[in-house]
């Protein structure tokens, strides 16, 4: 059980760390962009911006860290 796959992604701690960084400023780029956009700069929709940058955020980690995944297996 405790046997590596050759195939097995790794990606450093520093690079996690860098792209849950960049995820999160993509999401809170995204955000800031709708608000500004639409005008929902009220207090009542503030929930809405949360919301939407949380799973924003995490959509974009999942989705480079498959991104990375694909390009290193394809590789």
């Amino acid at each position: 059980m405790s046997e590596e796959s050759d195939n097995e992604v790794r990606i450093s701690p520093a690079v996690r760390a860098a792209l849950c960084v960049v995820s999160v400023l993509l999401a809170g780029g995204l955000v800031w962009t709708v608000n500004q956009s639409l005008g929902w700069w009220n207090p009542g929709v503030g929930w809405m911006s949360a919301k939407l940058a949380a799973k924003a955020s995490v959509v974009l980690f999942v989705g480079l860290v498959a991104l990375l995944a694909w390009l290193k297996k394809r590789g």
